[in-house]
This record gives C-alpha cells, sequence and structure tokens, in this order.
C-alpha cells in the first residue's frame, strides 16, 4: 500500500514538477520559471538559499494512502461540524433576539427588498452616531458587494436571516479544504494539512466575523484560501475564479487581490497570470469606486469619512493607533493564533497589510479590536503564512541537524553511533510535525481565551426566554405592508419589508413604533437618558398610541387614541411593568436594610462568579422589597475595583419607568442592569454593591440611604459587608479575567 512515507522529507526542496498534463488549469510559457543557479555555493547551504530564492514553489502531489485519507476525513467532519455547530449557535441567537439590526437586519432587508423590485435597498441605519445614515439607499453607497444579487435567488425560495447565517458558516467552513490541501502538498503531510485546517477554523477572529450576524466581506476568508491554494498549485483557473468571488464581497478586496498578483508575477515568475489579477483588481477597484459614488448622495463612498483623522494628522493617528498599547493588542490578536509562525514568511504576510491599515488608520476603534468581520479577509493570509513559516523552518531546522550531525561524524564511540542513526531518521519531518503540533497548541490555546466554542471560559447557550416569545406575539400583529421603526435587536425579526428604521430614526414617519425599553438601547445605549427621554416624548405626545404593552414591550400605532389605562402616569396598562416585579425566591439572598421602607432581599449576576474579556458584558440584578412607601430614591450600582477605584452605573428601565417612589408595600420589585462593559481596568476582584440615593441631587453630591445588616442572610448566602459610611452595600465578588 502506498503511504504517506513514500513522500520526499523535506518540504523546502524542490521536487519535479507535476507535467503539463496532470495540472491542465496552468497557462503559464515554461520561460517563465525561475532560473537562479545556487550551484555555486556551499552544499550546506544549499537549502535555504532555494528556499529563499523560491519562495512559493509548485506544489508537490498530494501525499496518499491511508493515513490521508482518514486525514482528510477529519477535516471534512471538522468543518461539517463547524457548520452544525454555528448554524445552530447564529439561529439560537436570532430566535433569543440576540441579533442586531447593523448588519443583519440591514442585509436581511436588502436581499428581501431585491427580490420586490427595490435592488438591494436598506432604510436601516445609525440615525445617532453614523455618517452613513442617508435613509432609502443602495446598499452600493455603503459598500459594493455584488455577491449579494446571486445570494438574493435564496431568497426567492427561503427568506429568511437564518438562510444568511447558514450560508455564511458553510461557506467560511469550506475554506479548511484548501487550508488542508495546500499545508498537506507544501509539507508533504496530510497531519500538517489536518491541523491548518482546524487552525483555520479555530481562528478566533475568523469565528467572531461569523457570529457578527451576517456580512459578505465574512466570506472572502474561504475565497482567499482558495486563491492560495490555486496559486501554489498553479491552477490559474481556479485563481482568477476564486479571486472572482473574492472581489464581490466588498470594495476593499482588490488591495489584497493586487497583493496576490504581485506575488504571482513577481515571486512566482508567472508575470502573465500575475500581471493580469492586478489589471482586473485595478479596474475592479474602479468600478466599485465610480458605483459608489455615482449611488451615495455625498457624491463619494460613504464611508470615506472614517479616513479623514489620518488625512489631516497621519502622525497622531499612526501614534495612537499603531505604535500603542492597543496597535500591540491588535497584531498579537492575529498572530497569536498561529503561533507567530506567519513572522517567518513576512513576503507572505505583506500580502495582509492594506487590509491591516484599513483597520489601523480608522478612526472606528471596532475595526481593531478582532472580534467583528473586518478581520475576516486577513484571517486565510496569516494561515498560509503560518504554512510557509512552517516549511521555511523545516528546512533550517533540518540544516541545524544535519550539520550538527556532521560534526559528531568522526567523534567515534556512541557520539558515531548517534550520528550514524540519526542520519538514517526523517529529520526534516520531525521538524516539521514538531512545528505544527506547535502550531495546533497556539491555535487550541487562543481559541480557549477568544474563541467562541463551548469549551470557551464563560460560554453561554443563547436562552430563548418568555420575554422573547412575547415579542414574537407583538410582531404578528404588524401589518406585513406597514413601515417600523424599532430598537436594534427587534429589527431582525422585522426587516423583510420596504420601510423598516433602527430606533430612534424614523420615530416620527413610521406606521408602528416597536420598543423593548429592558433591551439592548444601541445606537442610544451610551446615552440612556436621550432614550428615555425619547419615550417619554411618544407617550405624551398625540402623534402615536400606545395599542400593546406588555413586560416592558410598546407596541405603538401611528394617530391619536385613548390611553390604555388613564389612571397611569406613563397611560400603561399593569402588564408594561411585569418587568419589574417578582413572586419568585431570589437565587442568592440577602437581608440589608436601606432606610425604612426598602430591603435588599438578593441579587444574581450573570455571568456568575467568574468574567472573562473575550465575553465582556455583566449584567447584575438586585432584588427589593418594599416594607413602607419610599421616598424619591432611585438605586445606583457601585463597582469597586481592585484598586479601589469605582465603577458606576444607574438609570435602570425599572425605576426609569416606575421609580421607587411608586413602588407598593408587601411587592418585591426587581432591578437588572444594562450589559456593562467591562474593561481591562476591571480585572482582578471587582466587589459589587449597591446603594440608595435620595433626589434630587444637589451640588452634584448624591446623598446616600443609610444602609443596615439585618438578621440573618438566607441559606447558603455570603453575608455581605457596608462601605461608605455604611451607604454602600457590598454583596457579591466577580472575578474578572483578562
Amino acid at each position: 500500500m502506498e503511504t504517506p512515507d513514500a513522500q520526499p522529507d523535506t518540504p523546502g526542496q524542490e521536487t519535479p514538477a507535476p507535467t503539463e498534463q496532470s495540472e491542465p488549469a496552468s497557462q503559464e510559457p515554461a520561460s517563465d520559471k525561475p532560473k537562479n543557479d545556487a550551484s555555486r555555493v556551499p552544499a550546506r547551504l544549499r537549502p535555504i538559499l532555494n528556499y529563499l530564492l523560491h519562495p512559493y514553489p509548485e506544489l508537490p502531489p498530494m501525499p496518499t494512502g491511508w493515513l490521508a485519507r482518514i486525514m482528510f476525513g477529519l477535516t471534512i467532519l471538522a468543518a461539517c461540524t463547524f457548520v452544525a455547530f454555528f448554524s445552530a449557535y447564529l439561529f439560537a441567537l436570532h430566535d433569543a433576539y440576540l441579533t442586531h439590526a447593523e448588519d443583519l437586519g440591514i442585509m436581511d432587508q436588502a436581499l428581501w427588498t431585491t427580490t420586490h423590485g427595490a435592488i438591494l435597498h436598506q432604510t436601516i441605519c445609525n440615525a445617532v452616531s453614523d455618517t452613513n445614515c442617508f435613509g432609502d439607499i443602495s446598499r452600493f453607497a455603503i459598500h459594493f458587494e455584488p455577491i449579494l444579487l446571486p445570494l438574493s435567488l435564496l431568497y426567492a425560495l427561503i427568506p429568511s436571516p437564518k438562510t444568511l447565517q447558514f450560508v455564511q458558516a458553510l461557506v467560511v467552513a469550506s475554506g479548511a479544504l484548501p487550508a488542508y490541501w495546500l499545508a498537506g502538498r507544501r509539507l508533504r503531510s496530510p497531519i500538517a494539512g489536518f491541523v491548518f485546517a482546524l487552525v483555520y477554523l479555530l481562528f478566533p477572529a475568523l469565528q467572531a466575523a461569523v457570529v457578527d450576524d451576517f456580512h459578505a466581506v465574512t466570506l472572502s476568508a474561504a475565497f482567499l484560501m482558495f486563491a492560495f491554494y490555486f496559486m501554489l498549485a498553479r491552477n490559474d483557473v481556479g485563481l482568477f475564479v476564486a479571486c472572482l468571488l473574492a472581489l464581490s464581497t466588498k470594495e476593499e478586496i482588490p488591495l489584497d487581490v493586487i497583493m496576490i498578483g504581485l506575488s504571482v508575477a513577481l515571486l512566482q515568475r508567472r508575470r502573465r497570470a500575475g500581471w493580469s489579477l492586478v489589471a482586473l483588481s485595478v479596474v475592479w477597484l474602479g468600478i466599485a469606486y465610480l458605483t459608489m459614488s455615482l449611488v451615495s448622495p455625498t457624491g463619494h463612498p460613504a464611508l470615506a469619512g472614517r479616513y479623514s483623522d489620518f488625512l489631516h494628522h497621519p502622525l497622531s493617528v499612526l501614534g495612537h493607533n499603531v505604535f500603542s498599547q492597543s496597535g500591540l493588542f491588535y497584531f498579537q490578536t492575529l498572530l497569536s493564533p498561529v503561533g507567530y509562525l506567519a513572522l517567518f514568511s513576512p513576503l507572505t504576510v505583506l500580502i495582509a497589510i492594506p487590509a491591516m491599515a484599513i483597520n489601523l488608520l480608522s478612526s472606528d476603534p471596532s475595526m481593531r479590536i478582532g472580534i467583528y468581520q473586518y478581520n475576516a479577509e486577513i484571517v486565510p493570509t496569516l494561515v498560509f503564512a503560518a504554512i510557509e513559516g512552517v516549511a521555511l523552518l523545516t528546512v533550517a531546522g533540518q540544516w541545524v541537524l544535519k550539520n550538527a550531525i556532521h560534526d559528531l561524524v568522526g567523534m567515534g564511540g556512541r557520539a558515531e553511533a548517534a550520528a550514524t542513526w540519526l542520519r538514517a531518521q526523517p529529520l526534516g519531518r520531525w521538524v516539521m510535525l514538531a512545528l505544527v503540533v506547535y502550531a495546533l497548541y497556539f491555535g487550541m490555546y487562543e481559541q480557549q481565551t477568544r474563541g467562541y466554542l463551548p469549551t470557551v471560559r464563560g460560554f453561554t447557550w443563547p436562552q430563548v426566554t418568555a420575554h422573547a416569545l412575547e415579542a414574537n406575539s407583538i410582531i404578528a400583529q404588524i401589518p406585513q405592508s406597514a413601515s417600523v421603526s424599532a430598537q436594534s435587536d427587534l429589527v431582525p425579526h422585522l426587516s423583510e419589508r420596504r420601510y423598516v428604521y433602527m430606533f430612534p430614526d424614523g420615530d416620527d414617519s413610521a406606521d408602528y413604533i416597536f420598543l423593548d425599553v429592558t433591551g439592548n438601547l444601541y445606537p442610544l445605549a451610551t446615552t440612556p437618558t436621550v432614550y428615555y427621554g425619547e419615550v417619554y416624548r411618544l407617550l405624551g405626545g398625540s402623534q402615536y398610541h400606545v395599542i400593546v404593552a406588555r413586560d416592558g414591550y410598546l407596541l405603538l400605532k401611528r394617530g391619536a387614541g385613548p390611553p390604555l389605562n388613564p389612571h397611569d402616569i406613563n397611560g400603561l396598562p399593569a402588564s408594561f411593568y411585569s418587568f419589574t416585579q417578582t413572586h419568585e425566591t431570589p437565587p442568592h439572598p440577602l437581608a440589608v436594610r436601606f432606610g425604612s421602607s426598602l430591603e435588599l432581599v438578593g441579587y444574581s449576576v450573570s455571568p456568575a462568579s467568574t468574567l472573562y474579556l473575550n465575553a465582556p458584558y455583566l449584567t447584575i440584578t438586585t432584588y427589593w422589597r418594599v416594607t413602607a412607601t419610599p421616598g424619591n430614591y432611585y438605586p445606583q450600582l457601585v463597582l469597586t475595583r481592585q484598586d479601589g477605584s469605582q465603577y458606576i452605573a444607574n438609570g435602570f428601565p425599572a425605576t426609569q419607568f416606575l421609580p421607587m417612589g411608586l413602588w407598593r408595600p408587601g411587592y418585591t420589585y426587581v432591578v437588572r442592569s444594562e450589559p456593562l462593559l467591562m474593561t481591562s481596568r476591571e480585572v482582578g476582584t471587582l466587589r459589587l454593591g449597591v446603594g440608595v440615593i435620595i433626589a434630587p441631587i444637589l451640588d452634584n453630591q448624591p446623598r446616600y440611604v443609610p444602609a443596615s445588616l439585618v438578621g440573618n442572610p438566607g441559606a447558603g448566602a455570603q453575608p455581605p459587608y457596608l462601605l461608605d459610611n455604611n451607604t454602600i452595600a457590598v454583596f457579591a465578588g466577580e472575578q474578572v479575567v483578562g
């Protein structure tokens, strides 16, 4: 039986190239082949010089035999597992109302409108802080993504955001195949092929792009992985098809393909194919820019403003974004999952420089933190560079070992016996496998800290709550033909209509307004008082009237109408306030009295006990029993960091719509925080505390209701303690791990 052991030992050495018949897609003339002569170089140095002179040699045949079949089968299994897991996970996120207007709602609407006569039109945008919010415009004004046109054909059959989620997981997972073929042939090992397929699938930045709603550019990861494989396989037809697919995903991809074309022309010396790719990319880039400029209301690409700071203050932007702690973190995020092996192939890393520059020079910090779609196109280049790095280090390692063995010869005794034994061993294979194991270790390690699989610290499966099911029943009451303004996480469930807006956009013109005062307030999450003010304006005006108010949801219809409850200060029925009350026992009982009217009887924290910064949001829920009518109070969370500084949070939905002064004696009320963003400042033990402030605040000095411990805490609870002159009750500790 033929086995992989029959393959040459060292991936850096030249092997006879397959004949023209074995590679029918190669169209390069023989005269384009490199003709470097290293015959005058000492024999010891020739392997390394040969590698340097031929950085991208033609791939040898794929190893065959039982091991190759097993490794390929495992690669297929890993890719299928990736598709199955991420499809299920993304579907669960959507069902739990944890997907967003930007960009799943936008993409869903753009494809739906295409099948209904308005090609790639969108009305969803962030009217608060985005520079590209122009109302009813073509998607081409924002990004040049022609691949959406064929994707829209799927919407003629299955119009659903889940269609996009599945397609994204499927296409990205397919990139494991060229990773397997590329590493398996380049390193002459099916084991290496399987490992680098895993490294690709485990890459945290790639998984982050898959989880982050849907973006056409995320698909480019697989297309570019295929392009690199076809480049080394000298399959020009495959190379051009893969590059065309990649180009169709976003207007910046021509820069990546230009770099690939230059590599083909200058390093592989295949000038016709290389310069043709460069020319194709330049033409494509011109078409993209012209299209976006013609469609954009501003006359130029809508996102060009992200680079105005760099154009006016280049040194300042370089110092702040690149040569800084944040820049170092960005490079670490990209390079660590491949064990920094990519750095040993700097010519390959150069292919990713334009994409990295686009992220680093932007004024949008989200482009360089590694948890969105912006790095999807970079991942295949780094995986390719890591494979090339292993190839170089294998050549170098074998060279070092052979020279060391040569020095042992003639020493006699055990040394010479050892040298004789070692000379008979496949030293290059040992070195290569050691490097492959090293790459896999880093891939798995980074997955544990920054990835999205169930093995990751702090992983939780999205839960479809009774609150989410309530939203489904309310959405069913909105006519399909009606225009709607809704909060971000509600939009993807309403986006298959001609006009849908992200609140507060459209809240003066839409037929319906759908809100969840307990949900994600984006784009007003950092200014919740503005959000609440806008809601109160709608409730107090005559332009809209409330037709449904349940569990924190508000569905308003255009036009005047009677209040649902004329006796309520907001005109809302008791069913709206159900999110503020509970009859259940708190998960963690407490007994802390605040003044004579309030008692803190319990709390819950999500995630419990330990928070990892790869999932950096902390939600705190406190439970309050009312013993007498409270005064004009409101609660304030006080989180004390390890260095003694404090993280303050207030303005909770429960007390915004039902102030403590309206709480009724004998009832237990629930106050849940918005998700609180934890950063490196909070790393360590974070003491969670709460105080009650007397309103109004005079001279910017809050006055606290005095706190005291009463009785004994409930079973299993840790006794709280008091800080700041008995005004802050610390009730739990949270470990924040970076």
